[in-house]
């Protein structure tokens, strides 16, 4: 093939033509590896060859790895946002709680301040009530003596 022709060529063009003789190539370099190998230069090609394909192998090992411990970080990442929303969810629902919970308590402690004022007021009503009803003596001409005058008598 000239070398315009092959310059010029698209993607996969020629690989009709060049797959059986490919083939013999591949066939023939597989077979001989060991004849190829006295020769100096392609013994060391072989070797860097080789070399090349330990690391490629390793660093395959490496992505495949790296794509399972990604796997195991995406899942706990979803687990995490799940838990996250679960307790949003529970601490709204402590916090409304809560809240109720105060409002209960104000309510019960302003009808216990509310009775208490009830009773005093309704106790000092009566006090008073008591005084008002109070006949004043009649064998006691005047006002009536309070508590301090009694005793200056005796």
């Amino acid at each position: 093939y000239a070398a315009y022709r092959i310059t010029k060529a698209k993607a996969y063009e020629m690989d009709k033509k060049f797959s059986n003789e490919l083939a013999k190539l591949m066939y023939f370099y597989n077979e001989n590896r060991s004849k190829m190998v006295t020769n100096g230069a392609v013994n060391s090609l072989l070797i860097k060859v080789d070399d090349l394909k330990g690391l490629l192998g390793d660093n395959i090992k490496m992505v495949l790895e790296r794509e399972s411990k990604l796997d195991s970080l995406v899942k706990q990442s979803d687990d995490m946002l799940n838990e996250t929303k679960v307790f949003t969810k529970r601490s709204k629902s402590l916090k409304s709680k809560m809240k109720r919970q105060h409002f209960y308590y104000y309510i019960i402690a302003a009808v216990f301040g509310f009775l208490v004022i009830y009773f005093l007021a309704a106790e000092c009503y009566i006090a008073v009530a008591d005084e008002r009803c109070k006949k004043p003596s009649t064998s006691h001409v005047g006002p009536t003596p309070g508590p301090w005058q009694s005793l200056q008598r005796i």
